[in-house]
């Protein structure tokens, strides 16, 4: 079958594409992330309450593996949050 038959049987005319829509054009904005206000601002990225912090700093001060690499308190909290929370 030529491309003309399979043109014709498909029904495409042989037209091009329309090109993709640009970022501005499809209503989209990506100018940058946008800032989150400064009171709404948490050292973890889970809503973590003290008892979940606490836990964190105690999890990062008992476990020579959670140490060795590189995590702060803040993220052990996240991940016990994430874990065990059943709500995270």
């Amino acid at each position: 079958m030529t491309r003309d038959e399979l043109l014709k049987v498909l029904d495409l005319g042989g037209l091009e594409a329309d090109p993709p829509p640009t970022p501005t054009s499809a209503g989209f904005d990506f100018g940058g992330p946008a800032a989150l206000p400064a009171e709404s601002s948490s050292p973890t990225a889970l809503e973590v309450d003290e008892w979940g912090l606490r836990r964190g700093r105690d999890l990062l001060a008992e476990s020579e593996r959670l140490s060795g690499l590189g995590l702060d308190e803040f993220a052990a909290a996240d991940f016990h949050a994430a874990a065990f929370d059943p709500d995270p």
